[in-house]
């Protein structure tokens, strides 16, 4: 069984689905179904098709962060439901929504519409530039810094997942190019994420002020788990601090890394990663400390 201190952590969004993704725990295929059967038509219409093999929508950016979002309700709501508690939680990325909702801080719906509300301001703010992200394993932040600097490239390191797995975003050929260097420079691995909108980058920036509008307008409580912040690692006490973690959330730089230190600082040994995958799991295999990863099955 886990240890007394146990975290959730809340990806961002899937890039793809694991062999066990409808399996993860007992009985969860109907419960993720009824789940998405609540999506309103005002914000997405057919996620009631979703299938994990022949319909996954994983080419449309939009319902994928949607259909992640509930996954990830559903999965934390089951293993609360099964008295599996957690300590604390952080949700990385856009993974803050779910992490919301699980705390008790926003509904589901809130939390639909606030996923909705920052893609779409997102992409109106974009003008059809071609933006991606990409992973770079092997090289630290420096190395990745220098070779920004020395090629004069428009990029910005969005999150550190540990100290040689660094995420960068920008203009798609920028990204590749940099890529490509990294690889000549002796990186491990590199990897084009399937993502077209800069989140944590500056160029979301002037969405801030119509986001923010909508988040002031968001029915939010004060959590009944405490949340990390992703971006300076302190605890989010209440509404006003949630929102405008919410806000910087789009156009603030990350580090998962640091986040993780925090909880381990928290007395956290065991987590549990609350999504459709292990992207952070995996993140974590180059992270110092005393700690677990749980599948979730194993935690019941």
């Amino acid at each position: 069984m886990y240890q007394p201190r146990l975290a959730f952590v809340f990806p961002a969004f899937a890039n793809d689905y694991p062999p066990d993704a409808k399996d993860v725990l007992p009985g969860f295929l109907p419960r993720f179904r009824e789940t998405l059967a609540l999506t309103p038509k005002r914000i997405a219409t057919c996620l009631e098709r979703f299938d994990f093999g022949s319909n996954n929508f994983l080419e449309d950016e939009f319902k994928t962060q949607l259909i992640t979002y509930a996954y990830s309700c559903t999965l934390s709501d089951m293993l609360k439901q099964k008295g599996v508690l957690a300590d604390f939680i952080s949700g990385f990325s856009m993974g803050i929504y779910a992490a919301l909702y699980h705390a008790g801080s926003i509904t589901y719906e809130t939390g639909l519409s606030l996923v909705s509300k920052a893609y779409l301001d997102s992409i109106q703010c974009l003008k059809s530039r071609q933006f991606t992200m990409g992973t770079i394993i092997g090289l630290s932040q420096r190395d990745v810094t220098s070779l920004i600097e020395q090629h004069n490239l428009p990029l910005e390191i969005i999150n550190l997942n540990s100290p040689i797995s660094i995420t960068i975003s920008g203009l798609m050929y920028h990204v590749n190019l940099l890529l490509d260097r990294a690889m000549e420079e002796g990186a491990m691995k590199t990897r084009i994420l399937k993502v077209s909108v800069p989140y944590h980058t500056r160029y979301l920036a002037p969405v801030a002020e119509s986001f923010s509008a909508h988040v002031k307008e968001a029915e939010i409580s004060t959590p009944n788990t405490p949340i990390v912040s992703q971006i300076d690692q302190s605890i989010l006490q209440g509404p006003v601090a949630i929102r405008e973690e919410l806000v910087k959330n789009l156009y603030h730089h990350l580090s998962f890394m640091h986040t993780h230190q925090k909880l381990l600082e928290l007395g956290v040994k065991s987590f549990v990663e609350c999504g459709p995958g292990k992207s952070l799991t995996r993140n974590s295999r180059f992270l110092e400390g005393e700690f677990r990863f749980y599948h979730p099955v194993e935690l019941i």
